[in-house]
């Protein structure tokens, strides 16, 4: 199972939900359902609660996908991936609106459906799990300490650690993240704000 996501799939053509539910079963993803219409949508949402939402933009309903994703955003958190026919710049703008969303156009690839599942799931990860699937847990510490102001040596010293061994895992995150020195670390842990509230 994939890092146990869960999602839901708001499709009001029989076919192509199924064969999306296949589909999503086959790369390793957990399906809490499919709804092919707006008030089993809302129900299915409130009883399942899934991480991830796939959502048909024309439901041929009283309100379409977008609408009923920006409803729904309001009361519960979840990632939404649009699935429309129309990909006119209109129909993405009000799509990319709905907060923590994405879309593929239709018809789509399994290959495609792949990656833009790991991209939004990816872009929309708790921040402290992304650090901890890139990083050991002593190179966090270390990381924060950095940040916080704290120079190698009392690093060492708060972490029980030799000064050679803190300056080997700050070489390691300099070489991980892709920096040049522990000013670029520091800069970097800023920018993305890792260890602010």
């Amino acid at each position: 199972m994939k890092e146990g996501i869960k999602i839901l799939i708001i499709e009001d053509e029989l076919l192509v939900a199924m064969d999306l539910e296949e589909t999503l079963l086959r790369l390793g993803y957990q399906v809490v359902g499919a709804a092919h219409n707006v008030a089993l949508a809302k129900k299915l949402l409130s009883e399942k609660r899934p991480d991830l939402v796939l959502c048909d933009v024309n439901l041929n309903d009283a309100i379409d996908g977008i609408t009923l994703m920006s409803e729904l955003r309001k009361q519960y958190t979840f990632i939404v991936i649009f699935l429309t026919a129309f990909h006119d710049n209109a129909t993405l703008a009000r799509a990319m609106e709905v907060g923590l969303s994405n879309y593929i156009v239709k018809p789509f690839q399994e290959p495609q459906l792949r990656v833009t599942l790991q991209m939004a799931i990816e872009q929309h990860r708790p921040k402290e799990q992304a650090l901890r699937q890139l990083l050991s847990p002593k190179e966090i510490q270390v990381l924060e300490l950095l940040y916080r102001g704290k120079s190698p040596q009392e690093i060492a010293d708060e972490l029980s650690n030799s000064y050679q061994t803190i300056a080997t895992h700050t070489k390691s995150l300099r070489k991980k993240l892709c920096v040049k020195s522990s000013l670029d670390l520091v800069a970097l842990v800023a920018k993305n704000r890792w260890f602010d509230p």
